[in-house]
């Protein structure tokens, strides 16, 4: 899940990132440890300018308020470490679909995602997932071979 968006243009913005990875899972390692694992349950449907499908999350519990602080803490960290955010929203989901993806030539047949499309999958209950680690991926560079964004940096609860 995207926590937030930075430039990463900066000639040392990278080893910055690290240690305020590096510091940020400091701060949230005494609040992750000290609850009950975070475990992530994605049910529904919804879009972002109808041009990218997501699961949401299900708030269970305190799922969205725990999210939120983890969102928080990185956010704080990574300004004192004078790591430009570009993007400060934070909207926990899971994307299923993105048009900006599409080739070229899918683009003229799907020009929006609406409601109409997914209606019948609207309340579906896609699973969940335990928070075990943080990921610094970079949504420049060429994706591996599975697909996935290169990782530059995972820290471990």
């Amino acid at each position: 899940m995207a926590v937030m968006k930075f430039d990463s243009k900066e000639p040392d913005v990278l080893h910055r990132v690290n240690r305020a990875m590096e510091t940020a899972l400091d701060r949230l390692k005494k609040d992750v440890a000290s609850q009950n694992p975070l475990n992530i349950e994605f049910q529904g449907l919804d879009h972002f300018r109808n041009e990218v499908l997501f699961a949401k999350i299900k708030d269970t519990g305190d799922t969205l308020d725990r999210l939120n602080e983890i969102s928080s803490v990185i956010q704080k960290t990574f300004q004192e470490f004078q790591i430009e955010v570009t993007d400060e929203r934070f909207k926990p989901h899971l994307t299923i679909f993105k048009l900006s993806k599409m080739k070229l030539k899918q683009k003229k047949l799907v020009k929006k995602i609406t409601p109409d499309i997914y209606k019948d999958a609207m309340d579906t209950n896609f699973g969940s997932d335990e928070v075990v680690s943080l990921q610094l991926l970079s949504m420049d560079d060429e994706k591996d071979q599975s697909g996935y964004y290169r990782c530059i940096k995972e820290v471990f609860f």
